[in-house]
């Protein structure tokens, strides 16, 4: 996750979380490696790390590379 990304996601979280609204980063990645990303990158608790493990879910919102 690049800096610019992290801070906007942090800073965005705590005004959204305020309106009752959950915030998600999703990446085809396992659960494991989003876990150990969101322990390193001090991702704030509430703001949910998801992992599209075989990418289906990028691919069906046409996101796919």
């Amino acid at each position: 996750m690049s800096d610019t990304v992290k801070r906007a996601l942090v800073a965005g979280h705590a005004d959204f979380a305020a309106r009752g609204v959950d915030v998600a980063c999703v990446s085809v990645n396992d659960a494991f490696v989003m876990g150990a990303w969101a322990r390193d990158q001090g991702v704030p608790a509430g703001l949910h790390m998801l992992a599209d493990g075989n990418g289906a879910f990028t691919k069906a919102l046409g996101l796919e590379l």
